[in-house]
C-alpha cells in the first residue's frame, strides 16, 4: 500500500509536470476583485461546514487556491480552485456560479464536480478527455491537499483508504 505522503509527493509532481508541458500561462497582474469576491462568495456558500478532520471546510479551497498560486496560474484558475466545492458541496447552482464569475470559471467548476453518476475513475478520465488543462490542474492541486499525510492521518480508517484510492487515481494524468 502506498502511504499518504507519496501521495502528496506523486499529486505535486503531476501539478507541476501538467503546468510545464501546457505552458500554463502565469499572470503576475491578477484580477484581485475576482479572487476577492471568489473568496467571499466561497467562504459565504460553505458556512459553518466542517472537513471529516474537524477543519472548517472553506480552509480546503483556500489550500487548493494556494497550491495554485505557488505555480504562478491564471487568476481564472485561482479563482476556480477557491471556488471549486461550490456546487457539490453547497446549495450553489451552475447558474448563479456563471452570473458571478463568467462562463469559464463555472465550466470548470463543473468540470471539477463529480456526477453522482460516474465512478471516480471515470469521472478523471472524462477530465484528462476533456484536455481542459484548468480543470486539471484544479484537480490535481485538489488531491494534492487531500493527500496530505497530515490530513490523511487525522481521517478515520475508512475515509483514508478512500482518499488514498482516489489520490493513486489521478495517476491516469501521466
Amino acid at each position: 500500500d502506498v502511504c499518504s505522503s507519496d501521495l502528496a509527493v506523486f499529486a505535486q509532481r503531476l501539478v507541476r509536470k501538467v503546468c510545464k508541458e501546457c505552458r500554463v500561462p502565469y499572470e503576475p497582474d491578477a484580477d484581485e476583485t475576482l479572487l476577492n469576491r471568489a473568496y467571499v462568495f466561497s467562504m459565504k456558500a460553505h458556512g459553518s461546514q466542517l472537513r471529516a478532520s474537524g477543519d472548517p471546510y472553506f480552509s480546503h479551497p483556500i489550500e487548493v487556491a494556494g497550491i495554485l498560486t505557488d505555480l504562478h496560474l491564471d487568476d481564472e484558475t485561482i479563482a476556480t480552485a477557491i471556488l471549486h466545492d461550490t456546487i457539490e458541496d453547497t446549495n450553489v447552482t451552475a447558474v448563479e456560479l456563471e452570473d458571478k464569475f463568467g462562463r469559464r470559471v463555472t465550466e470548470i467548476v463543473q468540470a471539477v464536480t463529480r456526477p453522482n453518476d460516474l465512478t471516480y475513475q471515470e469521472w478523471i478520465e472524462r477530465i484528462v478527455a476533456s484536455g481542459d488543462v484548468g480543470a486539471m490542474l484544479v484537480k490535481l492541486a485538489d488531491n494534492q491537499h487531500n493527500a496530505d499525510p497530515v490530513r490523511v492521518a487525522a481521517l478515520p480508517p475508512e475515509k483514508q483508504g478512500v482518499t488514498k484510492r482516489y489520490t493513486r487515481s489521478m495517476a491516469t494524468l501521466q
